[in-house]
Order: structure tokens, then sequence, then C-alpha cells
């Protein structure tokens, strides 16, 4: 995963902490081209550096991303005033013996696993087929900092990934 140099740190950072797992939006378009958010857990898997989020193959934005792998995401920091959003292509990944699969199911609370277990065993090999993991190829990052106090003074910052490198788009004070 690439990631532009101002928010390299930020990222990853917000999407592995195992205390406070991030819950954020996931945006996909169904067949008729209808806009669906849901709130997913996402999750930075540094082993692969990827940003990815486990999916019941048969859900409505598993079909949604097979269909039209594009997709958004939103995150919001309430106490800090910043708002991160992200563009992306879907790689949807099954197979158990793929990083992404093993260690997103390592990674994954028991009390959702349960809904995907063959048996009592919790390990990958008795992973039901119906586990899949949505990993992200990010092309597009936005990094919005509010200022409360002084509205002129909040910064958005737009990046997009342009042959292999991030080149940002919008910079300074929104009007």
């Amino acid at each position: 995963m690439t990631v532009p140099g101002p928010i390299a740190d930020l990222v990853p950072s917000i999407f592995e902490s195992e205390e406070r797992p991030l819950y954020a939006q996931a945006a996909t378009a169904s067949a008729d081209g209808v806009p669906s958010v849901r709130t997913v857990h996402y999750r930075y898997i540094p082993d692969v550096e990827t940003i990815a989020f486990a999916c019941h193959t048969g859900s409505p934005k598993w079909k949604e991303l097979r269909d039209n792998p594009l997709m958004a995401g939103c995150w919001f920091h309430p106490k800090k005033q910043v708002q991160l959003r992200w563009s992306a292509n879907a790689e949807l990944v099954t197979d158990s013996a793929a990083p992404e699969v093993a260690l997103s199911w390592r990674g994954t609370h028991d009390w959702i696993l349960q809904e995907y277990w063959k048996d009592d065993a919790r390990s990958i090999e008795n992973v039901s087929p119906h586990f899949g993991v949505v990993v992200l190829r990010v092309f597009l990052w936005d990094f919005y900092e509010i200022d409360l106090d002084d509205p002129s003074k909040s910064r958005r910052r737009v990046w997009k990934l342009d042959g292999g490198s991030w080149h940002e788009e919008v910079k300074g004070v929104l009007l």
C-alpha cells in the first residue's frame, strides 16, 4: 500500500489499532447505480501492507463489488475534527491460503467469526467458503482538517495516484 507522504504515518495507525478497531463507512453501488453505504471493520494488515475488511460472500456489498469493484470509504474523528476519505478498487479474495484471508481471519473477533465457522474449530482450515476479504487498492486520499474556531483555517488535501506516484490535486483553504 502506498500513501502520500504527509499522511503516511497517520493512515496505518488509524487502521491497525487492536484496542480501537476502525469501524468506518464503505460505499458501493448497486447494479442500477444506487449508492449503498454501510459500516465495516477496516484493518491495516502490515504483513501485506494493505487495508482490507472481511465480508460474507453472499452479502449485497460483495455482489456489488464483484459487479463494480469501485468503492469509497470515509472515517471521521470527532475529537480531532479530522476526516479521511478514500476511493479504491476492490480486490475480492476468498482463498484461505492467501495472506490477506489468513491474517484477516486471525484478527477477526470470535463473535463475528461464528458466522463463518464450519464447525467448532476456529482454525483457518475450517473457514466457510463464505468468508471473503475485500482488499483495497486505494487510488485517492482526501484528508480534511476542520478548524471549528476559525473555519477559514480548515484545510483539505487530496492526492490521486497517477502512474505509481501520488499527486496532490487540491491544497489549502476551502471556501
